[in-house]
Order: C-alpha cells, then sequence, then structure tokens
C-alpha cells in the first residue's frame, strides 16, 4: 500500500498480489477449485481497492495534517468533489487492477488446467 507512493513499484506490487492471493489460498486450503478462485477474485478486488484508498489517504493525511483515520474517511468525498482529482485517482485504481490481472490470469489459468 505504501508502495502506491512510487508508482511504478505499485504496479509490480499488483502483479505480486494476484499471484500470491491464488497461491496463498491453494496452499492454505491444500488445493484450489472453483469456488476457491471465485473468493481469492473478490479479495484481489477489494484489496486494491482499499490499497489504493490508502495510498490516497496517506497522501491527504500528509497534506492536511490530519491523522490516518480521517484522511482514509475522507478520500471518497474528496474524489467525489473534485478535490482529489477524479481522473487521476482512477486512473490508478484502473492501473492497480490491470496489474493484478497481469499476476493472476496466468495463474488461474493454470489452476484451470489441471
Amino acid at each position: 500500500m505504501i508502495l502506491g507512493q512510487f508508482g511504478y513499484i505499485a504496479s509490480i506490487c499488483g502483479v505480486i498480489m494476484g499471484i500470491c492471493t491464488l497461491k496463498g489460498y491453494s496452499l492454505l486450503a491444500k488445493g484450489i477449485s472453483m469456488k476457491g478462485l471465485v473468493i481469492s477474485a473478490v479479495i484481489m478486488i477489494i484489496m486494491v481497492y482499499l490499497s489504493n484508498m490508502f495510498s490516497y489517504g496517506l497522501a491527504v493525511a500528509e497534506v492536511a495534517e490530519v491523522d490516518i483515520v480521517s484522511a482514509l474517511l475522507a478520500v471518497p468525498s474528496l474524489v467525489s468533489e473534485g478535490i482529489i482529482e477524479t481522473g487521476t485517482y482512477y486512473k490508478d485504481l484502473v492501473m492497480l487492477y490491470i496489474f493484478t490481472g497481469i499476476g493472476a490470469v496466468p495463474t488461474i489459468r493454470d489452476y484451470l488446467k489441471k
């Protein structure tokens, strides 16, 4: 999440999150089923959204000099009011989803082949 502050490193983290979520589920559940793939996909979708929000929350906390909880709670309203540039916020979110997908899709394909 903090790595989101470093631009391209966040993309690498997205790929790693996609792979590790699926591999972790597989190891802990001693295998993976279609249900496991769906659960893993839901976890990835939620975590990518939260990591993007946390990244912006850190920036808001730093700029506004408020605590992180207040900053995190303010992010959605700051985006809707246009204080945080909407285009940039959603571009970053989409890019994180794309890179997470780049990590997840080949791993899912491998599990479906088995």
